[in-house]
């Protein structure tokens, strides 16, 4: 699968086509990408903002996320979220 592939030396936002389609994955699914260690970047970054605080607990407990979507967990409004990050 594409979207699994290891690439953690880009450091790019999602593009739009990216963007489009992760909000239709079911919940489970995106809590489910969220954990995974390797989950493209581009995907991480958007999973990051996602709606769902669960969701953006996850991908704050991810140790294979980039630095760059730490400091995006970091400025989240929820505090529960940001004390996730490891």
């Amino acid at each position: 699968m594409e979207i699994l592939k290891r690439s953690r030396t880009r450091n790019t936002r999602p593009t739009r086509t990216q963007s489009r389609l992760l909000p239709v994955v079911f919940f489970a699914e995106r809590q489910k990408l969220a954990t995974h260690d390797m989950l493209e970047p581009e995907l991480l970054y958007f999973l990051a903002e996602d709606d769902a605080p669960e969701i953006r607990q996850e991908v704050a407990k991810n140790e294979g996320v980039p630095l760059q979507v730490d400091q995006i967990i970091a400025q989240n409004a929820i505090a529960e979220v940001r004390s996730e990050l490891t």
